[in-house]
């Protein structure tokens, strides 16, 4: 239980500084970016022939790119924690939650439950100052 615990923290650690991050800044910004499925349901291979793309304004590029890096957070948490004995822990209940309360980040921009099953990554990102 302890090595769960201990990854559990260390992983609620990362996600508190992503979630805690300034917004940067950028230059010479566009109007909006692209990110595209890489993995899941609406990426190729997943539920059809051909990847999702959505165009991020670029009010919510900030979001979206913590949305994006929680859920890498939580993906590589949940892959080392297989490995580990299956105990309840409160900080493994505590990085489930953060994961979920980070899709209010996107709720503006996905269309479907399967957005939120799907890997996003970008095609475009603004040029950080």
């Amino acid at each position: 239980m302890a090595k769960l615990d201990q990854l559990a923290k260390c992983a609620l650690k990362d996600m508190e500084y992503t979630l805690n991050r300034e917004m940067p800044k950028f230059k010479n910004a566009k109007k909006s970016y692209k990110i595209i499925a890489c993995g899941g349901d609406h990426s190729v291979g997943g539920m059809g022939r051909k990847a999702k793309t959505y165009d991020i304004p670029l009010n919510k590029v900030h979001d979206v790119d913590v949305y994006i890096d929680m859920c890498e957070h939580f993906n590589d948490y949940a892959m080392m924690a297989t490995m580990c004995k299956s105990v309840k822990s409160k900080f493994a209940t505590e990085v489930v939650y953060k994961h979920l309360g980070a899709q209010d980040l996107v709720q503006d921009i996905f269309e479907d439950k399967w957005d939120y099953r799907t890997q996003w990554c970008w095609v475009e990102f603004p040029e950080v100052a």
